[in-house]
């Protein structure tokens, strides 16, 4: 009786487990199609996540340490209370609609982070099952993405173009298109595909799309993110002393010959970007760094300046569950976000949330770098260049990243559901 009872005990467990592994490789996968529906940001994910979320529920599986769960009640309650008091700070009124949907993206965002840090609590080798299924999704919408956009039909490039210009492929946005890719990139860069043929796929298809996207911050991330894997790849192999000088020789010698036809390289280069629409408005990254900021439509410094003046207005509290459009037209007459995650957390947050919860992140990442953990690193890494230049904070896969940084393993819970 007892074998038995043992028995469909771990079959139940089994059957657990795959749920959660195959629904956990599809959101990986489908968090790469999120459009805009009714006024609200929907994934395609979100159908996956909220099925967990609930079985996790009934089968008590929900994790979240007291120093976490302390932290984000004592934010929400903050949040709830500058929204009620914004109208004595602001000359603004309050309305319901925009506050439901703030919160309902905050919501969301959660339950995100809940949902990766209860299944990697239990099982952290999950991580590399929702990493495969990102990677699968990046490289596989992209390609689609491409495809559509040199040869398919004036609909169907209306759906992954913006502005009949911009890839932005399933996603609602090019600079959040370009961010995805980018993660994808550093996964499959990291952690290969078995077959060349997809290899040689995923060498193609990652720079054209983040080309494609014209973000400028994707592109700057790119460069950077594709510099520090191929050093990381360098000193990983161990190369030999009579290598590592042949290889010293050749990038000094590449560098010396950069430098010496350098404006010949700039014109070359300038003239190429010049001739394609998307590489138009990124070749400002080349000719001037610090231009490329401001101009070509993205006017971050007033942005900025916009959320400057709602962080000290609101005497650094934020500006709790108001939609952050909405109050920036009262400050500056124009509905723009901040373009810059760290801006716009402290806006909607409040500075001390954001302090709290920046010193959290930076110590959890320096603990993976220590432990050598490059995959969740290198996500780390673009995240927090991204958001200098992309307000993120309702990006779902920023909340993933957060979780799998933030998670601690308990071994007692993973021997109660018979993790091997």
């Amino acid at each position: 009786m007892e074998l038995t009872e043992i028995s469909t005990s771990m079959e139940e467990n089994r059957y657990r487990d795959l749920l959660i592994n195959r629904f956990i490789f599809l959101i990986g996968f489908t968090v790469n199609i999120t459009q805009i529906f009714l006024g609200i940001n929907v994934s395609v994910s979100d159908v996956f996540m909220i099925f967990l979320i609930i079985f996790l529920f009934f089968t008590n599986s929900i994790y979240l340490t007291k120093k976490t769960t302390m932290y984000f009640i004592l934010l929400l309650i903050l949040r709830f209370f500058s929204t009620m008091q914004i109208t004595s700070w602001l000359n603004i009124s309050i309305s319901f609609m925009p506050i439901f949907i703030t919160l309902q993206k905050f919501l969301i965002s959660l339950l995100y982070f809940i949902l990766f840090i209860s299944v990697l609590t239990v099982n952290p080798k999950i991580k590399d099952i929702f990493f495969k299924g990102l990677k699968y999704g990046t490289l596989i919408l992209g390609t689609v993405s491409v495809l559509i956009y040199f040869i398919g039909p004036a609909f169907l490039r209306a759906i992954v173009l913006f502005g009949e210009i911009r890839m932005r492929g399933f996603m609602n946005d090019p600079n959040y298109f370009a961010y995805m890719q980018i993660c994808g990139f550093c996964i499959w860069y990291l952690k290969g595909f078995k077959r060349k043929t997809t290899n040689f796929l995923a060498i193609v298809i990652y720079p054209i799309t983040i080309l494609l996207s014209a973000s400028k911050t994707g592109l700057i991330v790119f460069i950077v993110m594709l510099s520090i894997l191929s050093i990381e790849k360098i000193f990983k192999k161990r190369l030999s002393p009579a290598k590592l000088a042949t290889l010293f020789l050749l990038i000094s010698g590449s560098l010396a010959l950069f430098y010496i036809f350098y404006d010949r390289i700039l014109t070359s280069l300038l003239t190429f970007t010049q001739t394609v629409p998307q590489l138009e408005r990124i070749h400002i990254v080349f000719e001037n760094f610090s231009g490329a900021i401001t101009e070509g439509g993205s006017g971050r410094i007033d942005a900025w300046d916009t959320a400057y003046k709602l962080i000290r207005d609101t005497h650094f509290m934020g500006i709790g569950f108001m939609d952050y459009s909405s109050v920036a037209r009262v400050i500056s007459g124009s509905p723009t976000i901040a373009h810059n995650t760290y801006l716009q957390l402290a806006v909607e947050w409040g500075i001390p949330f954001l302090i709290i919860g920046f010193i959290f992140f930076m110590k959890n990442f320096f603990a993976k770098l220590l432990h050598k953990q490059y995959m969740e690193v290198s996500l780390s890494i673009v995240t927090f260049i991204f958001s200098f230049g992309v307000s993120l904070q309702n990006s779902r896969i920023l909340w993933i990243v957060l979780a799998i940084l933030f998670y601690k393993f308990d071994k007692k819970v993973s021997n109660n559901y018979d993790i091997h």
